[in-house]
């Protein structure tokens, strides 16, 4: 069994992974301290757990999120019918395709639901 150490937050963390994970888990891990990050100056008044919560939190909205798309998605292949967001990529030329922004705008009301219970949580 390997071990990697990762950051979060700033803290050192020692980790215990399969042998040849370690530079994913370290990804994982960047992934982690990325969302803490974007908490911004609600995390300053948070503990240490109360952020590793709140980033799991987004983490797991992402997550989410991720599933139900994967679901209408499925949904649509099953009945035949093609997305709307895939039919309008593939009338457009490979070139001109665009990414889509809905992962942005998931994030954004993400973080502001977060900012609200980060809020509740320190009034308690």
């Amino acid at each position: 069994m390997a071990q990697v150490t990762v950051t979060v937050h700033g803290r050192r963390y020692a980790i215990g992974c399969q042998d040849g994970q370690e530079e994913h888990l370290q990804k994982l891990a960047a992934y982690i301290d990325q969302r803490a990050a974007q908490l911004g100056d609600v995390a300053k008044s948070l503990s240490e757990p109360q952020l590793l919560l709140m980033s799991s939190l987004m983490i797991a909205d992402e997550l989410h999120e991720s599933l139900l798309k994967l679901e209408k998605l499925q949904e649509g292949s099953d009945t035949g019918e093609i997305p709307e967001s895939d039919s309008l990529s593939r009338n457009q030329p490979e070139q001109e395709q665009k990414e889509p922004s809905d992962v942005a705008d998931a994030l954004v009301a993400c973080a502001d639901r977060l900012e609200k219970i980060a809020t509740r949580l320190e009034k308690d």
